[in-house]
């Protein structure tokens, strides 16, 4: 009798261990998760620097990404960076190929631009102009298309660019010196 009693002790025990190894290895999980979610951010806030090539690395031969559209794998080369905008005056669109010191340039002015959220109607209708100049890093497709990898618009009323494609969404910042950085860098250079 007294053994089994021992008996039972001991497998009451080892039944209690095992639970609170569980317990803590659940714990753990819980912890490691929430630390995980609060480091990595998942809250929707983006840095411009995140969103758009790094110029250091825009010049390699050949990239892949996945397509958004069609969930493939593409690769590309990098083909060019174009700025495009209109000319009231001259009631026409100029376009000009950019090249990579400038565009790091900009790259370093706008890298560390936080995301607008929520997007206000007012700055959602500013990107409504038929006017709005443009960023445009352009690649080649291994078949010999070409193709636009990333697109910056900017705003012509307000101090805010937004960066994405409309299929695939934009992301919207604004940047106090923006007409300026535009000015010095691509429309009077």
């Amino acid at each position: 009798m007294k053994n089994s009693l021992q008996d039972n002790t001991t497998k009451m025990r080892q039944v209690q261990g095992l639970l609170c190894l569980f317990g803590c290895g659940i714990i753990g999980a819980v912890i490691l998760t929430f630390l995980l979610l609060y480091l990595y951010n998942p809250s929707g806030s983006y840095s411009a620097q995140y969103l758009l090539p790094d110029p250091k690395n825009l010049s390699r031969t050949h990239f892949s990404y996945i397509d958004p559209n069609t969930g493939s794998v593409l690769t590309v080369q990098f083909e060019d960076i174009r700025f495009s905008h209109y000319l009231p005056e001259e009631k026409r669109w100029e376009e000009r190929s950019i090249d990579l010191h400038t565009y790091a340039q900009f790259y370093a002015r706008i890298q560390g631009d936080q995301n607008v959220s929520p997007v206000s109607e007012e700055v959602r209708q500013a990107f409504e102009q038929r006017h709005l100049s443009a960023l445009a890093v352009i690649v080649k497709l291994k078949d010999g298309g070409i193709r636009t990898y990333s697109l910056v618009q900017f705003s012509e009323s307000l101090p805010y660019y937004r960066i994405g494609q409309a299929k695939e969404g934009w992301v919207y910042f604004t940047h106090p010196d923006q007409y300026q950085t535009l000015n010095d860098l691509f429309i009077r250079p």
